[in-house]
C-alpha cells in the first residue's frame, strides 16, 4: 500500500486488508470498491476544468467506461469486477462505504467469499496505482516523460 498517495484511500484499503483476516468478505469488499471509487473521482476532476459553470459541466459527468479508456483499465475487467462488487462511496466523513447500488452491467454477487475478497483487494489496488500513476503523467509537460 505504500505506493499508493492518497491516504484516505490507502486507508480504505489497509481497512479492506483486516476484514480479509477477520473473515468479513463483504465488509473487505465494500472498502476496497469504495477506496476505488474515490480514485475515480479524482480521476473524473481531473478532467473537469475548474473554470466550468454549472451548466457547462457536462465534463464531470464522464461515464465510467470513458474513465477506463482514459486510463487505460482493461473494460472487460471492470465490468466484470463491477458485476461481483457493485458500487460503494464513502460516507460524509469518508470513513466508511455504503452500497450506492447494485452494479450497471447486472446483479451483484451477495454471497462472497475469500477467493472474491482477496481478488477485489488486488484489483482496486492494481487499477489504483493504475490511475494515480497515469494521473502523474498527464500532469507533466509534454516530451518530459
Amino acid at each position: 500500500m505504500s505506493a499508493i498517495q492518497n491516504n484516505t484511500v490507502k486507508d480504505f484499503l489497509v481497512k479492506a486488508e483486516g476484514f480479509i483476516e477477520q473473515n468479513k468478505y463483504a465488509e473487505t469488499v465494500a472498502y476496497a470498491t469504495a477506496g476505488l471509487e474515490i480514485m475515480l473521482d479524482i480521476a473524473k476532476d481531473f478532467f473537469t476544468p475548474q473554470s466550468f459553470n454549472s451548466e457547462s459541466s457536462k465534463l464531470k459527468e464522464l461515464d465510467e467506461i470513458t474513465i477506463c479508456h482514459c486510463f487505460d483499465i482493461d473494460v472487460e475487467q471492470y465490468v466484470r469486477y463491477r458485476k461481483m462488487s457493485g458500487y460503494f462511496k464513502t460516507n460524509a466523513i469518508g470513513t466508511q462505504p455504503y452500497e450506492v447500488g447494485s452494479s450497471r452491467f447486472g446483479m451483484r454477487k451477495h454471497n462472497l467469499d475469500k477467493k472474491d475478497a482477496e481478488l477485489s483487494l488486488e484489483y482496486c489496488t492494481k487499477t489504483i496505482i493504475n490511475i494515480q500513476d497515469t494521473l502523474e503523467r498527464f500532469k507533466k509537460p509534454f516530451g518530459e516523460e
